[in-house]
């Protein structure tokens, strides 16, 4: 058997397989929580500024989007 003739693609096995999708689930968890985290902080610093500063950085975000 070639090694593209392989049921799993790229992959020996399916436990090859698992092992690297397990790991690329790590890594997305990983990206996730770290991002969360993020969020949190710059809604914290958002609140943290005045008024006016606030509506600027908002202004700017909206921006950001497009």
């Amino acid at each position: 058997m070639k090694d593209d003739d392989s049921p799993y693609g790229l992959f020996k096995s399916q436990s090859d397989y698992d092992q690297r999708k397990n790991v690329k689930l790590m890594i997305i968890n990983g990206l996730a929580f770290t991002l969360g985290l993020l969020h949190e902080s710059i809604q914290e610093l958002i609140l943290s500024l005045d008024p006016t500063m606030r509506h600027v950085l908002l202004v700017l975000v909206l921006f950001g989007r497009n």
